[in-house]
């Protein structure tokens, strides 16, 4: 997650220092290695920093669970 935002703050460095985003896609993979950001996160933040946004917070999410764990299932599985 902090590497996430470290990324993002990257991200946001080299738009408002005028590099385009194939630039930006190239250091970040230079920096990060395996653990940088895919290039179509590269391009969705981009992209949001050029509409104007500042934070590099990510999104809310809705308070859906993504588990969906109770005895029914359970049973069944087993």
């Amino acid at each position: 997650m902090v590497l996430s935002k470290d990324q993002r703050l990257v991200i946001k460095f080299c738009f408002k220092a005028g590099k385009n985003v194939t630039e930006t896609i190239q250091m970040v993979n230079a920096t990060y290695g395996d653990q940088a950001l895919s290039s179509s996160n590269v391009f969705r933040w981009y992209g949001r920093f050029r509409d104007g946004r500042e934070d590099i917070e990510d999104d809310p999410r809705s308070d859906w669970r993504t588990e969906c764990r109770n005895d029914i299932n359970v049973k069944e599985i087993s």
